[in-house]
């Protein structure tokens, strides 16, 4: 019922790593989300335009906050993951994207709303009261950056617990 925006997700490797194109990845080591995310997808389109086969690349499910950390650590070759954990690895100073969803996905959503049928049927005054509390808290954010920068503090701080600058 609602897009919030595209090309949130990217493949992140070591920044000095040897792993310069899609082909490097062979052999490798890479984290994802789950096996059901669409950065997994994302990877598997990457895979076939580079000639790779699906189990050219090991894919191990990894928790978001970890794959920096795993990353940095070596217990992994690269991870593609959705904001903000490819900014945190490239803020930190061991982390580089190799490719980002639109270059092999020109057409990606990241972030969207799904609402089951029976609910828009049965209570859509509900679903449409979401959809424009969504709708205006992005125009709020595009509105100044002041906006913007009040809402990284205080999810920063309270939600994801991350460096304002990162969000």
């Amino acid at each position: 019922v609602y897009l919030g925006h595209r090309y949130g997700s990217a493949v992140v490797v070591k920044k000095t790593g040897p792993i310069k194109t899609v082909a490097d990845l062979r052999g490798r080591t890479i984290a994802i989300p789950t096996r059901f995310s669409d950065e997994r997808l994302m990877i598997f389109r990457a895979m076939k335009i580079a000639g790779l086969k699906p189990n050219d690349v090991k894919m191990v499910e990894m928790a978001p906050p970890d794959v920096s950390g795993a990353l940095a650590a070596g217990a992994i070759d690269g991870f593609s993951m959705g904001e903000p954990f490819p900014s945190q690895a490239e803020m930190a100073g061991y982390g580089r994207i190799l490719f980002q969803a639109r270059q092999y996905w020109p057409d990606y959503m990241s972030c969207i709303l799904i609402v089951r049928q029976d609910l828009i049927d049965t209570r859509p005054e509900v679903v449409q009261v979401l959809v424009d509390g969504i709708a205006r808290s992005g125009l709020w954010l595009d509105k100044s950056k002041p906006n913007r920068e009040n809402a990284a503090d205080f999810v920063g701080r309270f939600y994801y617990h991350q460096k304002p600058a990162l969000l």
